[in-house]
């Protein structure tokens, strides 16, 4: 699935903005992969480091990324245990091509 993460989070009260600057699918991703989450403490080396290459080529993306419906599942587990639903609901409606109020 081509899955575009250069795109601002909407919520019901409008673009979602921290100290001024937009925020995007593509930062949220890229933290919920890359963040220590104190329940995912045995994750292993294996696992970490394919959530790194994950981040990496979503973090090199300009436009639309081939991803996985496993690699999608992966980044939603991982927002839901990291972020509010402000965050979680956007994210998730992205991810699963859903449009954004």
């Amino acid at each position: 699935m081509q899955l575009n993460f250069n795109v601002q989070l909407v919520s019901f009260d409008g673009p979602l903005v921290e100290a001024g600057k937009p925020i995007t699918l593509k930062q949220m991703a890229i933290l919920a992969l890359s963040v220590a989450i104190p329940d995912e403490q045995g994750v292993g080396g294996d696992e970490k480091f394919k959530r790194y290459q994950l981040a990496d080529r979503i973090s090199q993306s300009t436009e639309a990324v081939e991803v996985t419906a496993e690699e999608i599942a992966k980044i939603k587990m991982l927002l839901g245990k990291g972020w509010g639903a402000m965050i979680v609901g956007p994210s998730y409606m992205l991810l699963e091509g859903c449009s954004v109020p």
